[in-house]
């Protein structure tokens, strides 16, 4: 099951793409090359920087269905990056991702790093923490975003004043959006009186699309599934880690019949695991 890290290593730089290339930190949020730099810079002269944190994933109870989302989005993101051209530093990190970060700096000798600013607030703190360690990192607006945190604090001058309407009207009328001259179209801001009847059957549900997992996804769902049950079943030996204070009362907190359900598939993946032939390695110094 050992899928996506032998093609990510294919897309890692050399020490003069580490020296010559932009290189663009890219958080599991903001996976797009069709806005800021990564759109503004050539496959051939950039890289991006992919970070997974193991500090994040333990830091609240998340649902397992978003963490394979998220992480199954970084990989293949990753991926079709790399097939365009660019270059990839993706990197596995205990720590935060300002640690990730600085352990890339440090081993590729990157002078900078450029990320647009970070809409989680977290990610902010993170990072700015990060610079004050040495992490040099350009920070651009992102292009992204409507409306700026400047419109926001003009509309809501103060705390008490945050009401989604007000600041709804505000952007309609300084966008033009959905306006003719001097109003709005159809004469009102707002139908929300019309959207408070239940709905009752009257129009058909269409089915919802599914589609399989394909190998990188199954190798992100095994990851989760393995996560939970190391948990589960290192929950004395962790009782002094605190960053795993969270996830460990969220497993305690789960029916037994669902946590014998979790051993079970951890054992039937970790079987899986074990039957990949295991390539041999010749010493760099044979080659």
């Amino acid at each position: 099951m050992n899928v996506f890290l032998p093609q990510v290593i294919k897309a890692a730089p050399t020490a003069n793409d580490a020296r010559d290339r932009r290189w663009i930190y890219l958080p599991y949020d903001r996976l797009t090359d069709r806005a800021g730099p990564l759109q503004n810079t050539g496959p051939n002269q950039c890289g991006i920087v992919m970070v997974e944190s193991l500090e994040k994933g333990s830091r609240r109870p998340y649902h397992k269905k978003k963490l394979a989302l998220l992480l199954a989005n970084e990989r293949h993101f990753a991926r079709e990056q790399a097939a365009r051209g660019v270059k990839v530093i993706y990197i596995f990190t205990p720590g935060t991702f300002g640690d990730g970060l600085l352990d890339v700096q440090k081993k590729y000798a990157l002078k900078q790093i450029t990320s647009t600013r970070p809409a989680e607030r977290e990610l902010r703190l993170d990072l700015n923490q990060a610079r004050r360690q040495g992490l040099q990192l350009e920070e651009v607006e992102d292009e992204t975003w409507l409306t700026t945190e400047a419109q926001f604090d003009t509309i809501y001058p103060s705390p008490q004043t945050f009401l989604m309407d007000r600041f709804y009207r505000a952007m309609r009328k300084h966008t033009g959006l959905l306006m003719e001259p001097g109003k709005p179209i159809g004469g009102k801001f707002s139908y929300d009186y019309e959207n408070r009847k239940p709905f009752r059957g009257e129009v058909r549900v269409p089915n919802r699309p599914s589609y399989p997992p394909d190998e990188i996804t199954t190798e992100v769902l095994c990851l989760v599934e393995l996560y939970w049950s190391f948990l589960e079943r290192n929950s004395d030996q962790l009782s002094g880690n605190q960053r795993l204070a969270m996830p460990k009362a969220t497993m305690r907190k789960k029916p037994l019949a669902e946590r014998k359900a979790l051993r079970e598939r951890a054992r039937v993946a970790i079987e899986e695991l074990e039957r990949v032939p295991r390539p041999d390695y010749e010493p760099a110094g044979k080659r």
